[in-house]
């Protein structure tokens, strides 16, 4: 399930891409609010980062995130960010807790984010004015 070597191992950061749908479903329940879509998903990326290898491992991870969704975006797919770092499930348990159980993720890493990816619905539009 989580890739033999990481994928950039200079940096803090790896990358678990998620493709299963029954994995997928039980990642939805991670957080309390927010990530129930994550069960229709078609894949979703797990970012996690060494804190050993950079005391900036959340603004690196946050960083990759965002190179993430902006490649996505030039691949005419969209995305959606989902913080898993400081959020807790519905039973109170930790999400990023709940995410490293699930994938069998070692104790040295920390999960920050879930990133889904697919095809737009649809486009929506800027607003106009203010509000």
């Amino acid at each position: 399930m989580r890739p033999s070597r990481p994928l950039h191992p200079g940096g803090p950061w790896e990358f678990i891409v998620i493709k299963d749908h029954a994995l997928l479903e039980k990642l939805s329940k991670a957080k309390s609010s927010g990530s129930g879509f994550l069960k229709d998903a078609p894949p979703a990326v797990i970012l996690c980062a060494d804190p050993e290898k950079s005391d900036a491992w959340v603004e690196d991870a946050s960083i990759a995130s965002t190179f993430i969704l902006l490649a996505a975006e030039s691949l005419g797919l969209g995305g959606c960010w989902i913080q898993i770092r400081k959020r807790m499930n519905k039973e109170g348990k930790p999400s990023e807790e709940v995410v490293a159980g699930l994938l069998n993720i070692p104790g040295h890493l920390r999960v920050l984010s879930m990133i889904v990816l697919g095809y737009p619905a649809g486009k929506k539009l800027p607003m106009r004015g203010r509000r």
